[in-house]
């Protein structure tokens, strides 16, 4: 079996439907006025707000100054500026300058090692009763990525953002009615009910609240408590896009990418993805991106897709750091430089993008740009596999089977290619079969060794699709059949397997 070496090239054209926090959001609707276009907001009145919030006390000033300092857009971004004055704002008692401020370290633009000052600045803004503040917290305990895990500390902060936001929409605020569709459409509390989060984001959507709409449109795309209907779905997303949703206009494009409810178009994919990468979100950069590398409705310009991976990648979306990775990893555009590949795909690993993961251990598996190291490219297989992507698991495998790094362990090797296979691994599944047909940890099975290699066919993988010829030409657990041997050769050599066109040309020079 040979290894593959994957790289994750391009990536589904995709992106989070559901808005579940607004970590990455630096403004919310009741801003979206003052933050519309930050080119034209002079320095002199960054600087009147910064002096406002700062020497007046003035809590509204604080919000909006550090909105300004944090908006990747803006010629005026200064990360440290924001810390100042939403700390400012905190300590006014406004429980949104809190939550702001605990965003800028959940989105690392922040140091904090130890994930101590996102929980204090939730926890702050969750004793001002702001109800998001208090789901972030919750959110943040309970995942135990940035903070230690406290699971009652956690399922504690969800009840008080529950009572907070059931009082906030019961009086007609839609960011309140918004946080409480998440509380049930997660499940934070108790079991998901979708039915209920259907109800509070059509009526935060009503209330103009941008991500209830788009939030209601996720839920008729998904097919959650409702029957699935793209053009519903649409309808919500443009809502969205309409308040300045950067996700539902994200949404609107990957419709128009895949063809769902709509004709495929790319062209209007791209005007909804421009504006979604305009509103900062990292994967509608990311989007523009693909369509530019690849000439997706537009004339090819691997400069103009590196200038968004960039910006994506910038904006913390791990495809976009995996992809810019790529072009540094193959030298496309850019100078060939390992290290800068590695550095990407670091940073996309940390963003719990699994191809990150995968490509930094197949860098430590070949020794490019980092000296030979099987453990490591061990520990970022396991990374990349437990984020599901597909590779991670793949290699995995392959280690196992060669003892590489590890003790040569076939039982462990089918373990991993059965996860890969599931994650539609063509190479997982085709490995499979290889297993089964010399019982390689298993025991010898060439009924199940077929059905694995029939899969790894139709997932295009010439090694599945000559497998399979193999099997019908010796009659394998089956009738000899040079016909079906014949055509399975053929989608071998037609996916670029040599030995595939080998055994059709050796086939008919023996008359078949």
């Amino acid at each position: 079996m040979k290894k593959l070496c994957f790289l994750a090239g391009l990536l589904l054209l995709s992106s989070n439907s559901y808005a579940d926090n607004i970590l990455d959001r630096f403004f919310n609707t009741d801003d979206v006025k003052a933050q519309k276009d930050t080119s034209k907001v002079s320095g002199s009145d960054i600087e009147a707000l910064e002096q406002s919030c700062l020497n007046d006390s003035n809590s509204k000033a604080c919000i909006l100054a550090g909105n300004q300092f944090s908006d990747v857009n803006s010629e005026h971004k200064d990360y440290l500026k924001a810390k100042s004055v939403y700390e400012k704002g905190c300590s006014l008692s406004s429980g949104q300058s809190c939550l702001k401020l605990g965003q800028l370290y959940e989105k690392k633009l922040l140091e904090d090692k130890n994930g101590s000052n996102v929980v204090d600045a939730y926890t702050k803004g969750c004793s001002f009763n702001h109800a998001y503040s208090c789901y972030e917290l919750g959110n943040v305990l309970g995942k135990g990525i940035l903070a230690k895990k406290n699971e009652s500390e956690s399922q504690k902060a969800y009840k008080t953002s529950l009572d907070l936001a059931s009082k906030g929409c019961d009086s007609d605020n839609g960011e309140d009615c918004f946080v409480k569709g998440n509380i049930y459409l997660y499940g934070r509390l108790d079991k998901p009910d979708y039915t209920k989060a259907h109800e509070y984001y059509e009526k935060a959507c009503k209330l103009k609240e941008a991500r209830g709409c788009t939030n209601l449109g996720s839920l008729y795309l998904e097919g959650d408590g409702v029957k699935q209907d793209f053009a519903q779905a649409k309808v919500y997303f443009e809502k969205g896009c309409e308040l300045n949703d950067r996700i539902g206009c994200g949404n609107i494009g990957i419709l128009y990418a895949n063809g769902q409810g709509v004709a495929q178009d790319f062209k209007p994919a791209k005007v909804y993805w421009e504006k979604s990468c305009a509103l900062n979100e990292g994967n509608g950069c990311g989007n523009l991106g693909l369509i530019y590398e690849n000439a997706l409705g537009e004339k090819q310009d691997l400069q103009k897709a590196k200038g968004y991976f960039e910006k994506a990648c910038e904006l913390n979306s791990g495809r976009g750091c995996v992809n810019l990775g790529l072009m540094y990893n193959s030298g496309q555009v850019v100078k060939q430089d390992y290290q800068k590949a590695y550095t990407y795909w670091e940073k996309g690993c940390s963003l719990n993008e699994g191809n990150g993961c995968v490509n930094v251990g197949l860098l430590y598996e070949n020794g490019e740009g980092v000296p030979q190291d099987f453990q490591k490219a061990q520990n970022y297989y396991e990374k990349g596999c437990n984020l599901n992507a597909n590779a991670g698991c793949l290699n995995l495998g392959l280690l196992y089977g060669k003892g590489q790094g590890v003790k040569k362990d076939h039982v462990q090797e089918k373990n991993y290619y059965e996860k890969a296979c599931k994650l539609n691994s063509g190479s997982g599944c085709g490995n499979l079969g290889y297993l089964y047909i010399n019982g390689l940890g298993v025991k010898t099975d060439l009924n199940q060794a077929r059905s694995y290699y029939e899969k790894a066919c139709e997932l295009n993988n010439g090694t599945g699709c000559f497998g399979l010829g193999l099997i019908y030409e010796n009659g394998h657990g089956v009738p000899k059949d040079n016909k079906l041997a014949k055509e399975n050769y053929k989608k071998a050599c037609d996916l670029g397997l040599e030995d595939g066109c080998e055994s059709i040309a050796k086939l008919k020079g023996q008359g078949n």
